[in-house]
């Protein structure tokens, strides 16, 4: 499986890009400043906020020197709360379109 379009950071090295170039991948640049196009960047931005809100939850005598701990919960809640997005009659979940 080869990518048809890559999009990279706009401080891809020129190696990196010759190398796209060399294997006929087209990439585009994401411009500068421009974070919310980067895939990668946006992924970060959402862990980090869910795991700033995990911590902002927590009782406020938990010993934030155990923040690992806090990991497994951090990495399973997103991808349940995608399932139930996508398929919430399996979550027993009513739409907005059931209820009327």
């Amino acid at each position: 499986m080869q990518p048809k379009l890559q999009t990279l950071d706009n401080e891809a090295s020129t190696a990196l890009k010759q190398h796209m170039l060399d294997e006929g991948v087209d990439f585009q640049l994401t411009p500068a400043g421009m974070h919310r196009r980067n895939a990668a960047e946006r992924a970060i931005r959402t862990f980090k906020n869910h795991f700033i809100a995990i911590l902002w939850s927590t009782d406020p005598e938990f010993p934030l020197r155990l923040w690992d701990r806090l990991l497994p919960q951090a990495l399973t809640t997103p991808e349940f709360v995608a399932r139930i997005a996508h398929q919430p009659k399996a979550f027993g979940i009513r739409t907005a379109q059931q209820r009327v």
